[in-house]
């Protein structure tokens, strides 16, 4: 079955995340980069979405890094 364009937008594509309820960078990091302390990494390189690494939002659209 075709997916509609509204699905399509909310996949995710190679080297990006969509932050879900309950997500962590750290957690993102572990998942993706192989460690939490990593966190950083995601957080400098989506500085312009991200302004706390502490505080995050679900649906925020993130780069993530190549381990």
């Amino acid at each position: 079955a075709p997916t509609s364009v509204a699905a399509a937008d909310k996949k995710e594509s190679p080297g990006t995340y969509i932050i879900r309820r309950g997500d962590t960078l750290s957690a993102i990091a572990k998942r993706y980069l192989g460690s939490g302390l990593r966190y950083t990494s995601i957080f400098q390189d989506n500085r312009k979405v991200i302004r706390n690494p502490n505080l995050i939002h679900p649906k925020q659209e993130l780069n993530v890094p190549t381990p």
